[in-house]
């Protein structure tokens, strides 16, 4: 993997981190009964946006099959690792 693309999942994984930090916050204040359809929409929206990045990865950007093949295995541990940090930063 070359360092622009380690800059761009740890920058869009930061992201969504925040949004879900901030969020969490925000309904917890504001509607905290809210909180489970909160988290399932945003789990969604996480997901979704995570199989579009590689997806488009793979389609536009990789030069080979082994090229998509370690981009998607490097983007799902750092997914990985951002939904533990994020449930254990706000749980």
């Amino acid at each position: 993997m070359s360092t622009a693309e380690i800059f761009f999942s740890v920058f869009f994984f930061t992201l969504l981190g925040m949004a879900w930090v901030v969020g969490y916050d925000f309904v917890k204040k504001h509607s905290p009964a809210h909180l489970p359809q909160f988290y399932f929409t945003l789990a969604a929206i996480r997901m979704i946006l995570s199989v579009t990045v590689v997806a488009i990865y793979h389609l536009v950007i990789a030069e080979s099959r082994a090229q998509s093949l370690t981009f998607a295995a490097w983007f799902m541990i750092m997914y990985a690792l951002m939904m533990v940090v994020t449930l254990i930063y706000k749980h």
